[in-house]
């Protein structure tokens, strides 16, 4: 049937020619498909295969049946379900109709769908597809079914659709030229990347890989990412890099969790921390340490993405800073080479990436290292710092302070203060557990940017801080497109706020976005109605009768249980109370630098005769890699018989 909304009256659909080969989309595949990995040659060959297929036919026309593995785009067709509420069929009808209606209003055109034949797509920031389908313009004088091509990106209100156009043919396509893929990297970045390379005539394929390395240093054939490489410029020979121009160096070791009643931890800490701060974030000597930090290698981390290795997300990091600095400075940086990359979440993404790139627009070019600390959330994006590698005499400037002092659990224990070192202790800080150095913090004589009084560990922060570099910004961010969920991610949805179907609300994702965040920054973190919310944030709720944020046998009522029990003990000792913890109520999540805490429990206290339970609040930091750090504990305000402290 065709579509009645965009058809004219009067019309009917005119017979649909029968589909030839010649004339058909991408085959479809039902076979269940496998993950590829680089180290697999079958994987590699119908990768350079797929690799051709799709780009030949600019992402219209693949035979998907001849693969065995799942590439980065799919067929919309065969592929699982990527909406909750919708099959794909009615995805790529809604998507197809919703490209006609565009085109239409742009053209002037009465274009009218008749038939699908076929789609793909991938996700990118939105869904992105490759459509053919069967149609017919009744503005032509003599309306016949013809098969158009349609590349279109969607997301929410968001559209761009940069080809509309009838089916080619054959010969007109025969002038599309490929060029090999960009070299594809090991998790072991010490082996040569697998380079790939045009084939032979002898060869019967159009490309074929090469594993040694031979061809890094000179392959003329060798293409650096399309995108950001000018016509008819081919990348220079990379220099072999030398230990001075290396950046941190990756280990592969089992780090352990420091504490900070471990000496070893805090002598590590404290060479971690000048290292990391002389060179401002971008040279780390990873294989020296056997402890985690807040700052991690990127290289040799546990995979950050579900979807991406990190190595993916090191690439495009590095592209998308390119290309933004290239908008704003007018240069015509090429992408050669992966050096280095150290990160941290700080409500997003932030990088310390160190790489080779050209300069194409230079007079005499030639390939040079690069650093670049980029901060990156969806659309927004922060870059501090894109440099070439200063000389190791220009970093001799850099001052570096010794670290704020850290808190034991213990509150009745002076925190373990942090200061430069002498001349024959060989290291840049050391540090007291003593207390006797309080005084100096004090009065001045000591750095005290971040010291608080002893007997409290942090200052009292009940402000929300939205600035994403600092450490306790909590700012809700989507985790995911909608629609695009993982399984586990759709299950943990429904149990917060029941099926998207029977929801009332129908807000769009940045209408969810203004309402989350404004009742965060309105409750101060705890109290927030998840149900009004379709998109899964990085801000939610504790599912308390699970083990999410603990291990089993452990649930998350018993974990935060033991959390408000701590905080209420050292609200008691600070304040000179004496309630009791009775229970948790509620706990909100936020997934920034690290995990941030917002319980809300049950006290009461013994002392009163009417034996009346209070309601109170605690902010937690559970820093990566680190120690809990309580933040606050406070009567929730606005409670009969308590003050406000808002």
């Amino acid at each position: 049937m065709v579509v009645s909304g965009l058809m004219e009256v009067n019309r009917r659909p005119l017979k649909i020619p029968k589909l030839n080969k010649g004339c058909e989309g991408s085959k479809s595949s039902s076979k269940q498909l496998k993950l590829g990995e680089v180290e697999d040659d079958e994987y590699l060959r119908q990768y350079l295969l797929f690799h051709y297929e799709f780009h030949k036919s600019e992402g219209f026309t693949v035979d998907w049946e001849q693969y065995d593995y799942a590439f980065h785009i799919r067929s919309l067709d065969t592929s699982p379900p990527i909406s909750q509420t919708r099959t794909n069929a009615e995805v790529i009808n809604d998507v197809t109709l919703f490209a006609i209606e565009k085109h239409n209003e742009a053209h002037g055109t009465k274009i009218v769908f008749v038939e699908h034949v076929s789609a793909n797509f991938n996700f990118a920031s939105g869904l992105l597809c490759w459509l053919t389908f069967w149609a017919t313009d009744m503005a032509s004088s003599a309306p016949e079914s013809k098969i158009y091509q349609v590349k279109v990106w969607r997301r929410g209100k968001q559209f761009d659709i940069p080809i509309f156009r009838l089916k080619p043919k054959d010969e007109e396509m025969d002038s599309v030229e490929v060029e090999p893929p960009t070299p594809m990297h090991y998790d072991d970045y010490d082996k040569p990347p697998v380079v790939f390379v045009r084939a032979g005539p002898e060869d019967g394929v159009p490309f074929v890989f090469d594993r040694t390395g031979a061809l890094l240093n000179g392959s003329d054939q060798i293409m650096v990412d399309s995108v950001l490489l000018e016509d008819n410029c081919r990348p220079l020979k990379i220099p072999k890099l030398h230990e001075a121009c290396e950046g941190s160096k990756s280990s592969s070791k089992q780090l352990k969790l420091g504490k900070v009643e471990d000496d070893e931890y805090l002598r590590q800490y404290l060479l971690f921390h000048y290292e990391f701060h002389k060179s401002e974030g971008f040279t780390v000597d990873w294989g020296k340490y056997d402890y985690m930090f807040h700052i991690r290698s990127l290289e040799t981390s546990p995979p950050i993405s579900d979807t991406r290795t990190n190595a993916d997300v090191i690439h495009d990091v590095t592209l998308f800073a390119i290309e933004k600095h290239n908008e704003a400075h007018g240069t015509k940086l090429v992408f050669v080479e992966h050096v280095s990359a150290n990160f941290k979440f700080a409500n997003g993404l932030l990088c310390w990436l160190t790489f080779w790139a050209t300069d194409m627009a230079s007079s005499t070019p030639e390939s040079k290292i690069y650093q670049v600390k980029v901060w990156r959330r969806g659309k927004e994006f922060k870059i501090p710092i894109f440099r070439i590698k200063p000389k190791d005499e220009e970093m001799d400037y850099v001052e570096v302070e010794p670290p704020t002092p850290m808190p034991y659990d213990d509150y009745d224990k002076p925190p373990v203060v942090f200061l430069r070192a002498g001349p024959e202790d060989g290291v840049p800080f050391v540090f007291d557990r003593t207390g006797a150095l309080l005084d100096d913090y004090r009065s001045g004589l000591v750095p005290d940017t971040f010291f608080v009084d002893q007997g409290k560990k942090m200052t009292i922060d009940y402000e929300i801080c939205s600035d994403p570099f600092d450490s306790r910004c909590v700012l809700a961010t989507s985790m995911y497109p909608p629609g695009a969920e993982p399984k586990k991610a759709k299950r943990f949805l429904e149990k917060i706020r029941g099926k998207e179907v029977d929801m009332i609300q129908n807000y769009t994702r940045d209408e969810e976005f203004y309402l989350i965040n404004d009742q965060i920054k309105k409750s101060q973190g705890f109290d927030v109605d998840f149900s009004m919310f379709r998109v899964l944030f990085d801000f939610y709720p504790s599912l308390l009768d699970e083990s999410n944020a603990t291990k089993k046998p452990e649930t998350d009522r018993e974990y935060f249980g033991r959390l408000a029990n701590e905080a209420i003990e050292d609200y008691n000792k600070r304040e000179r109370t004496s309630f009791e913890f009775v229970e948790v109520e509620k706990v909100n999540v936020h997934l920034g630098s690290g995990y941030i805490y917002f319980i809300t429990f049950v006290v009461k206290d013994p002392c009163d005769d009417d034996n009346q339970t209070k309601i109170f609040q605690a902010k937690v930091h559970n820093v990566l890699c680190r120690e809990i750090a309580h933040c606050f504990c406070r009567p929730k305000p606005e409670q009969q018989g308590t003050l406000s402290q808002n």
